[in-house]
């Protein structure tokens, strides 16, 4: 339960450590139907106590709830209006270490550090798309005269390649040795 702790500093909002960890399990594994007692195993509480958190969530429809006998299983309520800004916090705060829980518990050393470093540079990638639009699309738009002025340039070059590589200029025009070609033959 330390770690859980630890991890859950990153996020002062909400009311427990446990409470960061089973949003942020359910939210990043939108595709899982989570049960209360593998939740409750996998943090190291009590299923009551899985439970009573399960009851507030799904009560403030963050979460929902399907029974099939006696198991009770917890799914992201992904149709609310906070399904997307709690799942990118979520992923900012709790991310790698919900997402691969189970692949890092084998990991160690320098291997671990890499692996972090890599998920890490994934998810700012994903989650920040959005600013990095935004940002170049006002550069663009301060940037946009130079834009011209370089596709301008641009066909100037095309259009003198253009000149430059056609036949019929070739045939027309003999080859003949320019004034550098005849005094490098008069010294040798």
């Amino acid at each position: 339960m330390q770690d859980v702790q630890a991890r859950s500093q990153l996020l002062p909002l909400l009311r427990s450590p446990l409470l960061g960890e089973l949003l942020a399990w359910i939210y990043l594994h939108p595709e899982e139907e989570c049960s209360v007692t593998d939740l409750a195993r996998r943090f190291g509480v009590s299923q009551s106590t899985v439970s009573r958190e399960a009851d507030r969530l799904t009560a403030a429809a963050l979460i929902h709830e399907t029974r099939r006998g006696n198991l009770r299983l917890l799914r992201a309520n992904l149709d609310g209006p906070l399904a997307h800004p709690l799942t990118e916090l979520l992923m900012l705060t709790y991310g790698p270490a919900a997402v691969l829980g189970d692949v890092l518990a084998g990991v160690r050393g320098i291997a671990l550090y890499a692996l972090a470093f890599l998920i890490s540079a994934l998810a700012s990638y994903v989650l920040l798309s959005r600013q990095r639009d935004v940002m170049s699309a006002a550069l663009s738009r301060r940037l946009g005269g130079f834009g011209r002025r370089a596709a301008e340039f641009r066909s100037r070059i095309e259009d003198g390649a253009a000149a430059e590589d056609d036949p019929a200029d070739d045939a027309a025009e003999p080859v003949t040795a320019g004034p550098d070609l005849a005094e490098a033959k008069k010294g040798t």
